[in-house]
């Protein structure tokens, strides 16, 4: 925003001079004089111009600078929320130690719910979760539709895909189009377990 508050402030200056020095006047048989509706266009130029100035100066002043982008390589600390570079051993802002997420494998689930009292949420279970290594994660997928029956323990299986179906279709939609069909065939052999 700052940038853009610099860019609009030349800007208007530029517009400002030339308001300026714009030539409001028109020959005659008698000489030059002035004219009123190039006048006016002159103030309107310079009302104009100042407005994109004094706009440049409150962006300048009260904009923030653009932060980098943390799919650049980037993650946030856990005790003060700065971006930090992935490799970072300490912390450059807090100096505290910054511990790494363990990798997992394609065979096991990509994280493990804990809160076990927590309710259900499709929010929780972003389509992303459920490709590894280009294709879908089975234990993923088991591990969703058993948390998902979980919650809903008086409904059987005909009856979670009917209560769901917006949703299940929300979470494929989201999922490459070569991975759907592998998708929908290990819900329906999780919700049949």
């Amino acid at each position: 925003m700052k940038g853009i508050g610099y860019i609009l402030m030349v800007v208007g200056l530029i517009a400002m001079v030339f308001a300026i020095n714009m030539d409001v006047s028109v020959s005659t048989y008698g000489g030059r004089i002035n004219n009123i509706g190039l006048i006016s266009d002159r103030q309107n130029y310079l009302i104009f111009s100042c407005v994109i100035f004094l706009a440049g100066i409150i962006l300048a002043i009260f904009g923030s600078k653009s932060e980098p982008v943390s799919g650049s390589g980037n993650v946030k600390c856990k005790y003060c929320a700065e971006l930090i570079k992935s490799d970072a051993i300490i912390c450059k802002h807090c100096g505290k130690n910054v511990e790494h997420e363990k990798e997992t494998d394609d065979s096991g689930f990509l994280f493990t719910p804990i809160d076990h009292d927590r309710k259900f949420s499709f929010r929780d279970w972003p389509p992303e979760i459920f490709i590894a290594g280009g294709k879908v994660n089975k234990n993923t997928v088991y591990q969703f539709i058993y948390e998902l029956k979980k919650s809903n323990p008086k409904l059987d299986s005909p009856g979670i895909v009917m209560k769901f179906y917006r949703d299940f279709s929300s979470i494929e939609k989201g999922l490459p189009d070569n991975l759907i069909d592998e998708f929908k065939e290990l819900r329906k052999s999780a919700l049949q377990q």
